[in-house]
């Protein structure tokens, strides 16, 4: 266990503008990005009803405990010269975002959104992450926009930055809308 965290240390990181790795995506998945489709009839039903127990229904969040230990090692051996070199942070939450990237791309209904009057399926094209941010003014949600686009340095850099300048204030209205999925 020692050796990929070794490895891991010893290894350079990538620069930001590197593209991110290529996530395992299957042709069908890849196919649907950018994709409008009309909706089956089955989807538009379930689609009706879920929006409506939204109005009727009390709402319920599922967790699911995921064993980090591997990442917890390698973060805790280089996230002190990670941040020297990047000038950024090697959170947990940019190992979290970079793998639910990951999932989107292999999944790309879980990035889709439903129009129920025109009775369609959009699929989209990229990855654009809103994380939750708690501020004085409460709870906020920056977008980091094309981040299917970024590797875990320039994702970590991003989370720094967007973080930084919500809780400050700083962000603009168009930093703050365009979300295909959230973390919070």
């Amino acid at each position: 266990a020692a050796a990929p965290a070794a490895a891991a240390a010893a290894a350079p990181a990538p620069a930001a503008a590197a593209p991110a790795p290529k996530a395992q995506v299957s042709e069908e998945a890849q196919a649907l990005r950018g994709k409008t489709e009309k909706l089956p009839r089955i989807r538009k039903t379930i689609a009706n009803r879920m929006t409506q127990s939204l109005q009727t229904a009390a709402q319920l969040t599922a967790t699911v405990e995921v064993d980090i230990t591997a990442v917890s090692r390698i973060r805790k051996v280089v996230k002190d010269d990670f941040r020297s070199r990047e000038g950024a942070s090697l959170t947990y939450l940019a190992f979290i975002t970079q793998a639910t990237i990951e999932a989107l791309k292999a999944f790309p209904t879980f990035n889709s959104t439903i129009d129920l009057d025109a009775g369609t399926v959009t699929y989209h094209d990229a990855e654009h992450i809103g994380i939750a941010v708690d501020t004085p003014r409460g709870l906020m949600v920056p977008v980091i926009k094309d981040a299917g686009d970024l590797n875990l340095t320039g994702i970590a850099k991003k989370i720094g930055d967007l973080g930084g300048r919500t809780r400050e204030g700083k962000v603009g209205p168009d930093e703050l809308s365009g979300s295909t999925f959230t973390i919070t």
